[in-house]
């Protein structure tokens, strides 16, 4: 069971699993996705799957938590 399925379970407060799960990452948002994107194939097919849906729920949050740099972000290349 890796560490967001282990987090995810019912009585883990989720604020901060989802900081832990930031925090074992680095911070690199590639590797949260990567997290994520193992427990969605998981539930492919297999929707009764709580604990990986636990898991992917508090990937997300993570990813939520995380922020993003908007590498398209042209607000600040605006004339005055």
């Amino acid at each position: 069971m890796g560490l967001a399925a282990q987090l995810g379970q019912p009585g883990v407060d989720k604020p901060a699993a989802a900081r832990r799960l930031i925090d074992a990452a680095g911070g690199d948002r590639q590797s949260l996705e990567e997290a994520r994107n193992v427990y969605a194939r998981r539930l492919h097919g297999h929707s009764d799957d709580w604990t990986a849906t636990a898991a992917l729920s508090l990937l997300n949050r993570a990813l939520t938590d995380s922020g993003w740099i908007d590498p398209f972000d042209w607000s600040g290349r605006r004339k005055p």
